[in-house]
């Protein structure tokens, strides 16, 4: 072997090596974070429902049972205290502008908007997708929950909707099985389930 073969050779190792070091993996997965809405508003249930889904939730918070979480994110970083909690609930303040008929002026007036549990239908599902490129297999693992409201105006049009609170999936699942034994046919898992292959929405990617 000629000294020219063994320096293409000894190159072609370090090459290789150096590719390594680079942390070169043919297998690495591809990861995206997922965000869908998921809408539990009874269809043809006769069931009562005594306890919304979010009253549950928020009754195990006061209960220090499960943690909630700011909706201003999705890392779980910012833990939801009570009195925030609360402000999320009732604290819900509305300035109405009212024109004073005697004096002619426009009087600035704060008023508390009631909040209704059962007006909470909407819940956003936070998933983690795991693509594999090299066995073609994709794991969803959804990782958090977050209901959601409607904010609408006081002409009545809907301004869009606001997540009101995060709690991770694996800490509240226990209420969902709860929830779930009283409606059956409306549980969180049955409808993310008919989500995936019957809606034509896209789900929102985080990037």
């Amino acid at each position: 072997m000629t000294s020219k073969y063994i320096a293409m050779l000894c190159l072609l190792c370090t090459c290789g090596f150096a590719h390594a070091q680079e942390g070169y993996a043919p297998d690495l997965a591809w990861k995206k974070t997922v965000i869908r809405t998921i809408c539990l508003a009874p269809k043809e249930d006769n069931v009562k429902q005594d306890t919304s889904l979010l009253e549950m939730m928020v009754n195990a918070v006061k209960a220090g049972d499960l943690a909630a979480y700011g909706a201003y994110g999705i890392d779980f970083s910012t833990k939801v205290t009570l009195k925030m909690l609360d402000e999320v609930i009732d604290g819900i303040v509305d300035s109405i502008s009212r024109g004073n008929p005697v004096t002619n002026t426009a009087v600035t007036e704060m008023a508390h908007r009631g909040f209704s549990y059962d007006s909470v239908h909407k819940y956003r599902i936070l998933e983690e997708w795991t693509v594999n490129p090299h066995n073609g297999k994709t794991e969803i693992q959804i990782t958090g929950i977050a209901p959601t409201r409607d904010i609408v105006g006081d002409d009545g049009v809907y301004r869009g909707s606001q997540a009101m609170f995060w709690v991770r999936y694996n800490e509240v699942q226990p209420i969902l099985e709860k929830y779930a034994h009283s409606h059956p046919k409306h549980s969180l898992a049955s409808l993310i389930w008919d989500d995936y292959f019957l809606s034509d929405k896209k789900p929102q990617v985080q990037k």
